[in-house]
């Protein structure tokens, strides 16, 4: 289930997008994990290189957060890149819609 993509595919750096959040607790994720209150992963929208475990670092103001992209959106043309869960909504304090720092890896 857990594949990587190809490290020149990826961009590289910080980037900058719009993040929703999404709760569909109980349903199975695009890689095959069950959605419950507890979950801290991400849903990768418009991310033809984002997949199933792919680690990202996630921040907003001086809260960053480690997270794995554990599901996959509809392409959207908003601007939004990333759907959070509530878990990671809550810990980087984002209202419904907010943006986002982010890059591929842990390091920060």
């Amino acid at each position: 289930i857990f594949t990587s993509a190809k490290a020149d595919a990826r961009p590289t750096g910080w980037q900058y997008s719009e993040a929703s959040y999404y709760t569909l607790y109980g349903n199975r994720t695009a890689c095959g994990v069950t959605m419950s209150r507890k979950a801290w992963h991400v849903a990768a929208l418009n991310h033809g290189d984002a997949h199933c475990g792919l680690r990202v670092v996630l921040c907003r103001g001086s809260k960053c957060v480690h997270v794995r992209v554990m599901d996959s959106g509809s392409h959207r043309n908003d601007g939004r890149r990333w759907d959070l869960t509530p878990r990671v909504r809550d810990s980087l304090r984002c209202p419904d819609l907010c943006t986002v720092k982010w890059k591929y890896g842990w390091t920060h």
